[in-house]
């Protein structure tokens, strides 16, 4: 009985010393380290999970579990990042290995270690100290010098990209990204100009569509109002969400009515040999393409909106062209024989 006891102390302690062994890496990785105007310094025996500084400076001789960020300021790698890094505005100079990637806007940019990831400078000077560093992505030099980069030593591609490329980058890619924009606005508005076709009916779109015709300065005036109503009863109903929301919903609706109601009588009048969905679809994408015009289409979309908008509402979204008008008038009527009766 004693031996057995022994033995069990024996295998009790023997893992406590193994949970000790493996725990020991947890322990030393410290929360996050954070400076302002204050450097920050990772010991050798240090384990960090994450350091961020901002117009300061950060040295490394440890380790950075995660990321290290640095604005207006310089990352001095000795030890070993695992996650990326990133100086904006300063110098990032590593002599240790960066297990991510490696990113620095404004500056210069050394490394004399692997880089697991991209190796990008922009507006900056890229400085590789030896052709033997290794890099798991892409090495870029966007307007900046680039030095000791070897294409062998590069698991991605090796680009030094100038002003002029930058600028034609940048051009392709903000047009680029305004196409897709177009084609989505475009997309949608085909979609609710059908779904409304549909639920409407020729019938009730037509008769929004000539309120707008006959009366286009009233229905701009109307949807002028209507969106300055819309505006002030948002914010004064902005912290009661679900009260808002229908108040929102009405509104989108009655935007999509009187846009489906435009479309309708445009395809009616130009394209009167089709039928009146395929006439109202075309109809529809031609006031798209007129309204991703800049300058002259955007005003056309606010006049546009505005008077889809008051012709919806005018017509009862299509119920009778003077739909708003012997509402008015009806309660007028109630009020004038109400005070009638009280005299």
């Amino acid at each position: 009985m004693p031996r057995a006891r022994t033995q069990t102390a024996s295998g009790l302690s023997g893992l406590i010393f193994l949970l000790g062994v493996l725990a020991t890496p947890l322990l030393q990785a410290e929360e996050p380290r954070a400076g302002f105007f204050r450097s920050i310094v990772v010991g050798d025996q240090e384990t960090v999970r994450q350091v961020a500084c901002i117009a300061c400076s950060v040295r490394v001789e440890g380790v950075v579990a995660g990321n290290a960020y640095v604005l207006f300021g310089r990352l001095d790698n000795r030890g070993s990042i695992h996650g990326d890094s990133i100086v904006i505005g300063g110098i990032l100079e590593s002599a240790g290995p960066i297990g991510g990637n490696a990113y620095l806007v404004g500056g210069l940019l050394r490394v004399s270690a692997s880089v697991g990831g991209d190796l990008i400078s922009v507006l900056g000077d890229l400085d590789v100290a030896s052709p033997d560093v290794e890099v798991g992505g892409n090495a870029w030099s966007v307007i900046g010098q680039h030095a000791g980069l070897a294409p062998e030593s590069v698991q991605g591609t090796v680009k030094a990209v100038n002003a002029r490329q930058a600028a034609q980058l940048l051009m392709s890619g903000l047009l680029g990204g305004v196409l897709v924009v177009a084609l989505a606005v475009a997309a949608c508005l085909l979609v609710l100009t059908g779904l409304c076709y549909l639920v409407l009916g020729p019938a009730r779109l037509g008769v929004v569509a000539e309120a707008s015709t006959e009366s286009p300065i009233i229905c701009f005036l109307i949807g002028l109002g209507t969106c300055f109503a819309l505006a002030v009863v948002g914010l004064a109903l902005a912290a009661l969400l679900p009260i808002s929301i229908p108040v929102v919903a009405a509104h989108a609706t009655a935007s999509v009515t009187g846009y489906s109601g435009l479309a309708f009588g445009i395809g009616r009048n130009l394209l009167g040999r089709l039928r009146p969905l395929p006439a109202t679809l075309i109809a529809s994408l031609a006031l798209a393409c007129l309204q991703a015009v800049p300058v002259v289409g955007w005003s056309v979309l606010v006049v546009l909106w505005n008077v889809a908008v008051g012709a919806a509402v005018m017509s009862g979204f299509g119920t009778s062209r003077d739909w708003l008008a012997q509402r008015a008038q009806g309660r007028l009527a109630v009020r004038t024989r109400a005070g009638g009766a009280n005299d």
